[in-house]
């Protein structure tokens, strides 16, 4: 049925809907405005098909006839603008350049309005005169009272006419009429020139094929102008922009394995996934390589690069981006984790020796094995060649695999660094200050440039593939008890000496691995021995260890520090906390810490540095020997002073035999361990009945500060 549409009658149509004509032909339905001269004069009479909204009767425009559209809109460029009908060969020129994609809306409004034509004809033309015909152009419509006035007071003040034509280019109504006739509007750069129209195209199907649905003009056209501006690359676009944002994050979940295969494939390389190609990555992803991660591999391919060149954009590697909301433990969600557990906690822990993955003698030479082979695989750090554990450059070797179990099970990862003494370890004498063994733990701080050089080397290494393999560590742990002698040997026993190197250490691993994850955290390390020095461990004072480091720190003025300790009771081989130990008292010169001062503590740190220097307890243990209800009595008391302190972010249990007995299974505690925060008001009443009368309380809010129900 052929039917003429009048002037006045107008309807929008979604994009996305589609109508089958008699005999078979498919139709694609545009945001029309039916009631639009040219669109009238456009398809007089030649409408393809009929359509129901409501009770109106609508068009849809066939597929066949979207060249009609995009005639009319130069048609009225041509009339509006320059004042007279099109020439054929300008006609075909700019529709055919809207067809290929080659231009859009903006190019054509810069093209009209600084051609050689309208410049002529506007330089006998009022300012007055040059606004009324930009509203008519781009909106379709007469100008309003403030928003012409706010025009002419602009070129009143200076501005140029460029950038008042940017202002209506740029507009979200220039848009929607840019809609209405089926093309993209553009983007126009601050010098008022036109971006690539290719931005917008590459854009557009990015919403078409990721997203599975019709672009919002207002997100079409932040992402072309930042493109255009050079913010941000067409890669990180596809990438962290579209496969990154809740929407897609939102459709993935429900897409199998093969269907989000498909998406890339349609999205990256503009076809179906082939049989091989398809293969390849559903093994990867068997073998347990992330969903974030596959996108790389295509967004990184020759292919992609090929599509991306189609639309007169230049290709860029894209390195992994691994989206972080918050940091987990900045989250707080929970608190509780247990050592060597990698996935029924919220927080995981584990130890890394980092002699087990440097190949390097003390003159930064690889290791050779006595068949003269190279052990390790080299690694280029600032122009030296370093030789690492295969390891750190397998996604799927131990480490990695140890990293990625907690973070599929969404557990922080607080990872403790650490360099055991080996007396087959050939740079022993570079990466420490020992030249013969004083103790199982040995000082991170190298002692000379080449062996700081090689530390930075594996930082590096480790950092760079936790950001490639799409892994992260939250807490990276510098050393063990560092104010510790035995915990963290070094031969000096000044305070001064030894947190100064310790400092210096610590930012050589904060520069690196922040640079590749700015949410990590990074944490000194200190013990309870809050101002006690004794024999025969040798233990420095932790409060004046952490305050030499903290003022070192402090004085680079880029890093972030936060803190690990352990909060065993002050007698580690008695869990009785409530027996009025002299060592632990409420002042700030108190000799040590556990759960009855830790306020003190946090409170100290607090005042004097700033309530953004965060404690993990990332080592705590109980006693067994003085009874299992003294047991777990310590273990729930110790938990919730941890809970209800605001600057606590986590509570890790040391559970193993060794020569103390943690162990908690089949215990009390290990049943006030399981009951603690699980939501049963029966269990938390009945950890109440157990423990209270232990330690001799009424309630829990009489020895916790800050506790509530």
């Amino acid at each position: 049925m052929r039917k003429r549409w009048t002037k006045g009658l107008a309807a929008l149509l979604s994009v996305c809907m589609l109508a089958a004509l008699p005999g078979g032909k498919t139709v694609h339905a545009q945001e029309l405005d039916l009631g639009d001269p040219y669109v009238e004069e456009a398809f007089e009479g030649e409408l393809s098909g009929e359509g129901f909204y409501g009770e109106e009767t609508l068009g849809f425009v066939a597929a066949d006839d979207a060249t009609a559209l995009l005639t009319a809109f130069v048609e009225r460029l041509y009339s509006i603008v320059l004042g007279r009908a099109s020439d054929a060969e300008g006609l075909q020129n700019w529709v055919g350049q809207l067809q290929n994609h080659i231009s859009d809306g903006a190019n054509l409004a810069h093209g009209f309005f600084h051609s050689e034509e309208f410049q002529k004809k506007s330089e006998t033309m009022s300012d007055e005169d040059y606004v009324k015909l930009l509203y008519e152009t781009f909106f379709n419509r007469d100008a309003d009272e403030g928003g012409f006035k706010n025009w002419m007071n602009a070129l009143a003040s200076g501005s140029s006419r460029d950038a008042v034509l940017m202002g209506f280019v740029d507009s979200d109504e220039f848009s929607n009429l840019c809609e209405r006739y089926g093309i993209l509007r553009g983007y126009m750069d601050g010098n008022g020139a036109p971006a690539n129209a290719g931005i917008a195209q590459f854009v557009y199907r990015l919403y078409e094929k990721a997203l599975g649905r019709k672009y919002d003009a207002a997100g079409l056209n932040d992402w072309t102008g930042r493109i255009a501006t050079g913010e941000v690359t067409v890669g990180y676009v596809a990438t962290a922009g579209f496969f990154y944002s809740e929407e897609f994050q939102s459709r993935s979940r429900n897409l199998t394995d093969e269907a989000y295969l498909e998406v890339l494939y349609q999205t990256f390389f503009d076809r179906a996934g082939d049989s091989e190609g398809l293969a390849y990555w559903k093994k990867q992803i068997g073998y347990g390589a992330p969903r974030n991660k596959i996108i790389f591999g295509f967004a990184n391919s020759s292919e992609f690069r090929s599509l991306v060149e189609s639309f007169g954009l230049v290709p860029t590697e894209e390195e992994p981006y691994i989206p972080y909301s918050a940091n987990p433990l900045d989250q707080k969600t929970g608190i509780k984790g247990v050592q060597g557990d990698t996935d029924s906690y919220p927080q995981g822990f584990m130890n890394v020796n980092i002699n087990d993955y440097i190949w390097t003698d003390g003159n930064g030479n690889p290791i050779k094995t006595d068949g003269g082979q190279n052990i390790g695989e080299p690694y280029e750090f600032e122009g030296k060649t370093y030789y690492l554990s295969g390891d750190l450059m397998n996604e799927y070797g131990v480490l990695y695999s140890r990293i990625r179990k907690m973070n599929q099970a969404n557990q922080a990862v607080n990872a403790v660094f650490l360099m055991q003494w080996d007396p087959t370890f050939e740079a022993k004498h570079v990466l420490c200050d020992a030249s013969a063994p004083g103790s199982a733990i040995y000082y991170l701080p190298a002692s000379s440039g080449e062996g700081a050089n090689l530390i930075r080397a594996f930082w590096d290494c480790l950092a760079s593939g936790l950001a490639r393999y799409d892994l992260h560590i939250d807490n990276y742990i510098f050393g063990n008890e560092a104010n510790a002698r035995f915990y963290c040997y070094e031969e000096s026993f000044d305070v001064t000496t030894k947190a100064t190197k310790y400092a210096e250490g610590y930012h050589d691993m904060y520069e690196i691995v922040t640079k590749y994850n700015p949410d990590t955290r990074c944490s000194i390390a200190i013990d309870h021995s809050w101002n006690l020095t004794f024999a025969p461990q040798e233990v420095l004072p932790a409060k004046a260890f952490l305050d030499v480091v903290a003022n070192n720190l402090n004085a680079k003025g880029d890093t972030k520090w936060f803190i690990s300790t352990h909060m065993y009771p002050a007698k580690v081989d008695c869990a009785i906390l409530w027996d009025g130990n002299s060592s632990v008292t409420g002042s700030v010169g108190s000799e040590m810490f556990d759960a009855r001062n830790m306020k003190m503590v946090t409170e100290y740190v607090k005042n004097t540095y700033g309530a953004q220097h965060r404690f993990m307890l990332t080592e705590n243990g109980f006693e067994a020997g003085h009874g299992e209800e003294a047991q777990a009595a310590a273990l729930a008391y110790s938990y919730y002073v941890a809970k209800y302190n605001d600057m606590i972010d986590n509570f890790i249990l040391n559970v193993e035999r060794g020569g103390i007995d943690f162990a908690i299974d089949g215990r009390l505690a290990g049943k006030v361990w399981n009951y603690l925060d699980d939501g049963d008001a029966s269990h938390k009443a009945w950890i109440d009945s157990t423990c209270l009368p232990v330690i001799g309380a009424g309630s829990w809010s009489e020895i916790v500060p800050g506790y509530s129900e």
